[in-house]
């Protein structure tokens, strides 16, 4: 596991499937998430659901295309993270 966090910069989850790359993006977390650590950039067309998230990540979402909604507020990413947080706590 250790091997697969020194990569750095190199494709650590291609090929994987994804009880692998689940476990390395926890170990990820774990490791780059203390006071003391360096900072990471993971940078990934997909995520995994359910994923284990640290008070101290930064989440940026960046969605690129021609197409923007009519609606002004349609598509708000903050309102979908809300609401599933709150869905998922009301289970």
């Amino acid at each position: 596991m250790r091997e697969i966090l020194r990569l750095g910069g190199n494709r650590t989850s291609q090929g994987m499937d994804n009880r692998a790359e689940r476990m390395v993006h926890n170990s990820m977390v774990d490791v780059t998430c203390k006071a003391d650590a360096a900072q990471y950039f993971l940078i990934t067309p997909k995520l995994l659901p359910d994923l284990e998230y640290h008070e101290r990540m930064k989440i940026l979402c960046v969605n690129n295309g021609e197409w923007l909604p009519d609606e002004r507020n349609l598509g708000n990413l903050m309102d979908m993270v809300e609401r599933y947080v709150q869905n998922k706590n009301s289970k």
